[in-house]
């Protein structure tokens, strides 16, 4: 089973959601406002000297770090097998 738009919801919903039986969890929204955010922050700084790698790198780490928040719900519901 699938959770479709489970960006927002509150962490202890998602590990009880995965509990229920739910094996696919989409967080599409989540990870575009970390992004954009980081966007934001960086861009004033960044823009002046054209710095893309920089700008780069500040969205590449505020999206895997939002993706690093919500694995770290899922792993201990994940099954020893699947860690790997």
């Amino acid at each position: 089973m699938s959770l479709h738009g489970a960006s927002g919801l509150k962490g202890h919903d998602i590990v009880e959601a995965v509990a229920r039986g739910i094996r696919k969890i989409n967080f599409n929204t989540e990870l575009r406002a970390a992004y954009f955010d980081a966007t934001r922050e960086r861009l004033p700084t960044l823009a002046d000297g054209l710095q893309m790698l920089a700008l780069n790198q500040a969205q590449s780490q505020a999206t895997a770090d939002a993706v690093a928040s919500r694995l770290a719900l899922l792993r201990p519901q994940a099954e020893p097998s699947r860690l790997s």
